[in-house]
């Protein structure tokens, strides 16, 4: 796969190379051979080589890499195909944001809803990153949330400083932000649901308290006031259980 990637990489047409994009778009297990067969393909496609659609087809390759497949197999010898999304939305948020701290070059080479879309899909990752001292990035987490029920995918490491950069490049675009804020106010609905269960079963409120931290700081992070809204969510989520 190594040898593949390298061929495209001088002399070719720049139609040529947004039609391979588009194609690997439609192909999720393709798209993720691609970028990962060569360790250095995903650093020059970010941020080496514009593509001549914008980054339209180059997003969408990216987005079918990290999205399609989410799971908790393997491991990092024998990594699955979940375990290769999270690595990938990892390595492409810290290569977006060192492209954005070093200045060069200049503006995203993928549009802004592809970038929208990938932080959406990894949004308790985000949230988790807001409220943790920066970590070390790129990499993989075991992603399980410790007081959510049910095992999680795994997770993408994210350090908050990068996240940061990343949004406020992205977030000039509403098609960056929408989906993101959406996808932030489902999973806030759904750890403020999980503390309102267990104090009605009478398990105490640790899982609000730290649910509600994560959630809050990750809010955030992305620039939304939940805290302002925060009992009016909870006060619905509790009244569902004991219902």
């Amino acid at each position: 796969m190594a040898d593949r990637v390298s061929r495209y990489r001088l002399n070719t047409d720049p139609g040529v190379m947004v039609a391979l994009m588009d194609a690997l778009g439609r192909n999720a297990e393709a798209a993720q051979d691609f970028f990962v067969g060569d360790p250095t393909a995903l650093r020059h496609y970010l941020t080496e080589r514009r593509m001549a659609d914008g980054g339209a087809a180059l997003g969408g390759a990216l987005e079918a890499a990290t999205l399609t497949f989410r799971d908790h197999e393997g491991s990092s010898r024998n990594p699955s195909r979940g375990y290769l999304s999270a690595k990938l939305a990892s390595e492409f948020v810290h290569l977006q944001a060192e492209r954005i701290h070093g200045g060069k070059p200049s503006g995203s080479f993928v549009r802004p809803a592809s970038t929208g879309r990938i932080l959406a899909g990894y949004i308790s990752d985000v949230d988790d990153a807001a409220h943790i001292r920066d970590t070390s990035a790129p990499g993989v987490a075991d992603g399980d949330l410790p007081v959510v029920p049910g095992r999680e995918p795994w997770s993408p490491v994210f350090r908050s400083s990068e996240l940061l950069s990343v949004m406020e490049e992205a977030f000039t675009d509403p098609a960056a932000f929408v989906p993101v804020l959406i996808a932030q106010t489902a999973f806030t609905g759904r750890t403020l649901d999980h503390g309102a269960t267990e104090i009605a079963a009478g398990r105490g409120r640790n899982a609000l308290s730290v649910n509600a931290v994560t959630a809050a700081a990750g809010a955030g992070l992305i620039g939304v006031d939940l805290p302002l809204s925060m009992d009016t969510q909870f006060n619905s989520a509790f009244s569902r259980r004991r219902s």
